[in-house]
Formats: structure tokens, sequence, C-alpha cells
């Protein structure tokens, strides 16, 4: 008889990709439509979480898109690419989704343009590609400038204006403003996202006690199992929102589905309230 944590996970695993499955589809028919720069930038971080999320099923035994002969059960893989996917999700919705003034969108926009600029600047600099570091470094200077014009970003304090400049956060705001901002009311996103990132980084506690707590063997044990549900459980949320709220980008890619695909973008399996 298969033990309480192996049901909730075959059916977190089914739950999940079901919801990839439809999420890969719309993906899939949004190319060649007209869209402004939101929805551009949406499709593309809509896309990267699909791909994140068809590799989770990939690490998920038993699944039933690319089924293997061999089980290795690895939740600190799968809790990786779970937070990955909480991450995906919060660019998504704060580039694209979240309803904010022209000049808001212009200010997040270039913060970005300026992380990426200097974060490029940083990993040539580390190759020792010399030649190039000056042209990042004037690209830079102009983002700055387009920055210092944008009336949004003056409403920050001269401290805070000066920490952005520098460019070293793309986001002006954290993950748990974000999350707030969502609307979602998940007051554990703090708790999961730090229990998520152990394994990311491997740090300590994501291989100290190994033996007692029969886990980090890649055999299938409730241990294993209780983490690997976690995970999934908890970006099943994010998917689903994230299809709901690119359809709305694309109001036609969503009259093209048909009644079973509806159902399945509008199942009331899980709530993000749930979790907490």
């Amino acid at each position: 008889m298969p033990s309480l944590e192996k049901l909730a996970y075959d059916y977190a695993r089914k739950a999940f990709e079901d919801q990839v499955q439809l999420a890969a589809l719309v993906s899939g028919s949004i190319h060649h439509q007209p869209v402004d720069d939101r929805a551009f930038w949406a499709s593309v971080l809509f896309s990267k979480l699909c791909v994140t999320s068809v590799s989770m099923i990939q690490l998920l035994p038993g699944n039933g898109i690319f089924p293997s002969a061999f089980n290795n059960w690895d939740a600190a893989s799968i809790s990786t690419l779970s937070r990955n996917l909480i991450e995906n999700y919060h660019a998504f919705f704060y580039l694209t989704i979240e309803k904010v003034s022209t000049e808001e969108w212009a200010c997040r926009v270039q913060l970005f343009n300026l992380h990426d600029c200097l974060t490029r600047k940083k990993i040539f600099s580390d190759f020792k590609i010399e030649e190039d570091l000056p042209k990042f470094e004037q690209q830079a200077n102009e983002l700055r400038n387009v920055l210092k014009q944008n009336s949004f970003f003056l409403n920050f304090t001269g401290g805070e204006q000066k920490n952005m400049l520098k460019g070293e956060h793309a986001f002006y705001l954290n993950r748990e403003a974000i999350e707030h901002r969502m609307g979602t009311g998940r007051s554990d996103l703090k708790a999961v996202y730090r229990l998520l990132s152990i394994q990311t980084h491997t740090l300590p506690m994501s291989f100290y006690r190994t033996i007692e707590q029969r886990r980090g063997t890649g055999v299938e044990t409730d241990t294993e199992l209780h983490y690997i549900n976690l995970a999934i459980n908890y970006v099943i949320p994010y998917l689903q929102l994230a299809t709901r709220q690119l359809l709305e980008l694309y109001p036609s890619v969503k009259q093209q589905l048909n009644r079973q695909q509806m159902d399945l973008l509008n199942k009331d399996f899980i709530h993000f309230d749930d979790l907490n």
C-alpha cells in the first residue's frame, strides 16, 4: 500500500504535468501575434517558465511524459528548479503583469537594462576580455542618464537613487514586496524560498543529517517525497496564474482553447492560502 506521501506525490506530479502541458500549448500558440512591449516580455518570460517546468518534470520519477526505467528521487535538484520558477514568475509579474504608470514601467525596464549591462561587464572582466569593457561602461552611463530623467525614479531618496544607479539589483522591490503586490497572501514565501535556496547553494543543511532523515541518496523515502511534494505544490499556483495572465494579454489564443483546456485553466485544485 503506497504511503500518504507517495499518494500526495502522484497527485501533485499529475497536476503539475497537466498545468505544464497547458502552459506549453499556450506558449506555442502566441508566436506571430501582434504585441506591445509588455506582451513581448511576457512571452519571453513565460517561455522560460515553460522550459524550466519541462526540465522539472524530467526529474520527477514516474512522470507520464518522459518515462524512464530508472527512478532517481532527487529533492535537492527539484527544489533548485522550483526556486527558479518562483523567481521567474516574480520577474514575469513585475515586468509585464502589474499595472503601473508608464514612467514606473520605464524605470523598471531601465533598471533591468542597467543590471544586464553591468553583469555582462563583470563577466567579461572575469574572463579578462578587457577590450570590451569601455563600451559596457559607456552604455551603463547612458542608461544612468535615462534613469536620472525618469520622474518615477526621482521620487526615490538620494540614497536609494545612488544604490539603484550601481546596477547591482535588477529589482527595486524585494520578493516579499512583489508577492504582496500580487495579492496572493503567501506569508510563508520567505521560509520556503530560504529552504529551497539551501539546496541551490549546497549549504550545510542540504547535506547534514541526511542519514538520520533518510534523504539525499536517490532512494524513494517518505522524507524525500515530502520535500519533493513541497517543491511541486508550491510552484503549481505560479504556473497556473502565469498562464491565466498571459492569456489576458493574448485573448485570441484564449478563444482557441477547448472546453477541457479551459476547465484545466480554471481548475481550483489548490490555493495560495492553502499552503500557508
